[in-house]
């Protein structure tokens, strides 16, 4: 898949509510390791990665880690603007951060390109693995929610590292395959 010049570079958001995994993931994503510090995410912080594609094409990853809280979408949401990618990030042991993935996408579809790529993350799939009673948000629901909007989802953990990766060269992967990745 041959890319344009000019289209070596993907932004690619996450958003979710707060304690959901959004800056460990980014922490895997770009690092390969957890940070170091937890504390919590005040307005957005901000990452560059390299990736190779399939073709051995190398492009940019601005990953955009924005804070959950509700006191920051001020300052949050706009960084949805020029997305090519974005996580919609919940914990699957917490419904209510699940249940606000209807209020999170309208933020996204009024303020996002119309044409973004957009991936469900159900995080913190290690804390249910060896006690599925600690789930709250059960997978057929997701993927209703998922299908109604037409979008992918994945169940990961950034916690051990299961299927981080994965997520990752899937989001790469529909957004090169998507028209948007012809136009700025």
């Amino acid at each position: 898949m041959d890319m344009p010049e000019e289209m070596k570079q993907f932004k690619i958001t996450l958003v979710g509510n707060t304690q959901v995994g959004k800056t460990h993931l980014c922490s895997r994503l770009v690092l390969g390791k957890l940070p170091k510090v937890i504390i919590p995410t005040i307005g957005v912080e901000f990452a560059q990665k390299k990736y190779q594609l399939s073709n051995n094409q190398q492009i940019n990853l601005q990953i955009w880690d924005t804070s959950g809280q509700e006191r920051y979408k001020q300052i949050s949401l706009p960084h949805l603007k020029k997305a090519k990618g974005i996580y919609l990030v919940y914990d699957i042991t917490k419904k209510a951060t699940f249940d606000q993935l209807e209020e999170w996408l309208d933020n996204i579809r009024q303020i996002a390109d119309p044409d973004v790529t957009i991936m469900i993350i159900g995080n913190k799939l290690d804390k249910v693995i060896n006690n599925d009673e600690l789930r709250e948000v059960q997978l057929e629901q997701v993927k209703r929610f998922a299908d109604l909007h037409k979008l992918t989802f994945m169940e990961i953990s950034v916690y051990s590292d299961e299927d981080v990766e994965k997520c990752l060269t899937k989001m790469v992967e529909e957004i090169c395959n998507s028209s948007q990745v012809y136009s700025k």
